[in-house]
């Protein structure tokens, strides 16, 4: 019996065991939810990071390397605000695709984006989303109560500029933290 292989070198009796492991488990699957899913519910994209972190300095790269340079200049924090102001800004909408994620069994979600537009596809379906930072990452774990889902913020949280994970400094401090 020859064994088709699919374009990324997977074969399809190997693709369709993955896929039928991940609907026999879909009650404990948690989805890793990046910018992409965000930026139609109205998340700032990177260029735009790059234009709220921007001054009269003449900087050249994408917003880990203007944030490095930023950080160096001014610090840290400064530009965690500036990165949190311009992500609460932000004017956000529920998207067809968060109302569809936030509907999963596992009502657990863990995001690397700063914006809250998870908790507000969650709202527009009638649950109550609890925000929570790595260090809670236990407690988010948890199953929640019913009607409420979990978002784990990865990166950190607008509402809690200093956990924002922007530049290489916050990534080693993020990585070595226990």
């Amino acid at each position: 019996m020859t064994t088709a292989t699919t374009v990324s070198g997977v074969s399809d009796h190997n693709l369709w065991s993955l896929l039928d492991g991940i609907r026999r488990s879909r009650k404990n699957a948690v989805p890793i939810v990046g910018v992409g899913l965000a930026l139609d519910a109205g998340s700032p994209s990177a260029s735009r990071l790059v234009e709220a972190l921007g001054t009269d300095e003449e900087l050249e790269g994408g917003v880990f390397e203007v944030a490095d340079e930023l950080e160096i200049r001014h610090g840290t924090e400064w530009v965690q605000a500036r990165i949190a102001a311009t992500v609460k800004e932000s004017s956000l909408r529920p998207t067809p695709q968060l109302q569809a994620l936030v509907r999963l069994p596992s009502r657990i979600i863990a995001t690397t984006n700063y914006d809250d537009a998870i908790e507000i596809a969650a709202r527009s379906v009638g649950l109550k989303p609890k925000r929570f930072l790595v260090a809670q990452m236990n407690d988010a774990l948890q199953g929640p109560e019913f009607g409420e889902i979990h978002v784990l913020h990865l990166h950190g949280s607008a509402h809690e500029p200093t956990s924002i994970v922007l530049t290489g400094r916050s990534y080693k401090k993020a990585k070595n933290d226990p």
